[in-house]
């Protein structure tokens, strides 16, 4: 760990106009599908070759998973092993093509994000932002780092020793040291998946830790609305009721702007939030049931010490599932907060009554616009549903958890354990 610590200095430190996903995109940039946006010529060569030869493993690891189907002496654990690892590819990469698809959508809502225009000035947002920033750092880091180390150590023990999981064809030809090397290269191919798998994990957790944050920020601007335009004229709310007539349609229309202001800052991402979640968490929780349950059953039917970074796998996929779930229920839950400061809209009353037209007009205004943020909440608000039917909230991550224990139970009583 002191080792670690070492390098934590040379992370660039937080200020106003710091990128939240400066890692995450750095290091993504390489195994994305999408062409890098970066004009370098070594990261784009370097994009190309990985493309090339993580692409041709999956080819060639779907070639054996047909063989094994169509051999009639393959045992369960062989396809199940096969079958497991081929799921994993496709269902990551049917996700990263739903990345790509909204690529546009996913660029605009970090821009949002890292705008921070909500607040910018203020101290209290500061503090928050800059603990987001370090928590997004720290998280990927480690993440990633564990996900790399689990990879590499299954891609030269048990990878290597599966015949199901080596080069069709082209092995048996070779001589020995040759086919040694190759054998040690398409390890290294295999180490590339550990970034591909979780890419859109460590994309969204990033995304959705880091508009919790502009939310409660937003949730401040709401709850200050009020009072923030009154210490501008008097010491107390009962005060404004005694302005001149100047000064309380100045109070009037500052109040409209101010709310009309934390309504843009409502609106803007729950707009882009939609978009880029529905399809891509359809697929994660479509596959993950089974892929978490084939990976714990390996081990469990023949356990060894090569199969481990299997159930890891499983734990960080649950882990993903559970996380993203969580993070998308507590957006609710202060998106929630923002209905309940505008529900009974009492300083309207406190503030007493118009005595103008425009007084009325901004009134009128202030009135309709809290009803706007009432439906935008209650009319389904931050409330995502992967692919218009699983709701992402902690409920559903315990019914995935159950559907595992049973689908685990029925293979386990089938095996005969």
């Amino acid at each position: 760990m002191e080792y670690f610590r070492r390098f934590k200095p040379r992370f660039p430190k937080f200020n106003i106009d710091s990128d939240y996903f400066w890692l995450v995109n750095k290091v993504h940039e390489l195994f994305e599908i999408s062409v890098p946006i970066s004009t370098n010529r070594y990261v784009r060569l370097s994009w190309f070759i990985l493309k090339i030869f993580s692409y041709l493993q999956y080819i060639y690891l779907m070639i054996q998973l047909f063989r094994l189907i169509s051999r009639s002496s393959s045992s369960v654990e062989e396809f199940m092993a096969s079958f497991n690892l081929c799921l994993t590819l496709t269902a990551s990469l049917a996700r990263l093509f739903c990345l790509a698809f909204h690529r546009q959508t996913m660029l605009t809502l970090q821009q949002y994000i890292n705008s921070k225009n909500c607040q910018r000035d203020d101290s209290w947002a500061f503090e928050l932002r800059k603990t987001t920033y370090e928590r997004n750092v720290k998280f990927f880091a480690r993440f990633q780092l564990y996900a790399f180390c689990n990879s590499a150590f299954w891609c030269f023990t048990e990878f290597r020793k599966v015949e199901a999981f080596q080069i069709p064809f082209v092995l048996d030809w070779m001589p020995p040291t040759l086919k040694h090397c190759v054998e040690i290269f398409n390890s290294f191919v295999g180490i590339v998946w550990s970034f591909v798998c979780f890419l859109n994990f460590t994309q969204f957790a990033t995304i959705l830790n880091s508009l919790r944050t502009e939310l409660a920020i937003i949730v401040k601007q709401f709850e200050n609305i009020f009072f923030l335009s009154v210490s501008k004229y008097a010491l107390d709310p009962t005060e404004i009721a005694n302005l001149n007539l100047q000064e309380k349609e100045f109070f009037w229309e500052e109040l409209d702007s101010n709310l009309k202001l934390a309504i843009f800052h409502h609106s803007k991402f729950v707009k882009l939030l939609r978009a880029v979640s529905s399809t891509n968490f359809f697929i994660l929780l479509s596959s993950a049931t089974v892929m978490i349950t084939a990976n714990v059953y390996l081990n469990l039917i023949q356990p060894s010490l090569g199969k481990i970074p299997l159930f890891i796998v499983a734990v960080q996929f649950m882990l993903e599932v559970v996380v993203c779930c969580t993070m998308f229920e507590r957006l609710e839950q202060e998106n929630d907060k923002i209905a309940r400061h505008v529900y009974g809209i009492d300083w309207l009353h406190v503030a007493g009554k118009t005595t103008s037209a425009a007084q009325r007009r901004a009134r009128k205004s202030i009135w309709q616009n809290a009803l706007l943020v009432q439906r935008q909440v209650h009319g389904g608000g931050l409330k995502a549903k992967a692919g218009g039917m699983f709701e992402l909230k902690r409920e559903t991550s315990l019914r995935l958890i159950n559907l595992v224990y049973s689908m685990l139970t029925f293979l386990l009583k089938a095996h005969g354990k």
